[in-house]
């Protein structure tokens, strides 16, 4: 099968997603890191998991409410 180049993008950005989370945020990365709260997982129209949720300490969108990108990793165990 051939990747579009979209696809191979996509495919990119998921191995890098998967390699941030196998090698864990530093205490720093935490520290400094947006806080969301009150979230609920939600399907988005394209059908993919996304949580909405009160953000705060977002360095673009501050204090609001947003929904997130597509999820690509849940640790049901972390939280």
């Amino acid at each position: 099968m051939k990747l579009t180049p979209d696809q191979r993008i996509w495919v990119s950005k998921v191995l890098a997603a998967i390699s941030a989370v196998e090698t864990a945020p530093s205490e720093a990365d935490l520290a400094d890191a947006p806080v969301l709260d009150c979230w609920r997982p939600l399907i988005s129209h394209r059908g993919d998991l996304i949580l909405w949720g009160m953000v705060s300490g977002h360095p673009r969108l501050g204090s609001n409410q947003i929904t997130t990108l597509q999820l690509i990793a849940v640790n049901a165990a972390r939280g």
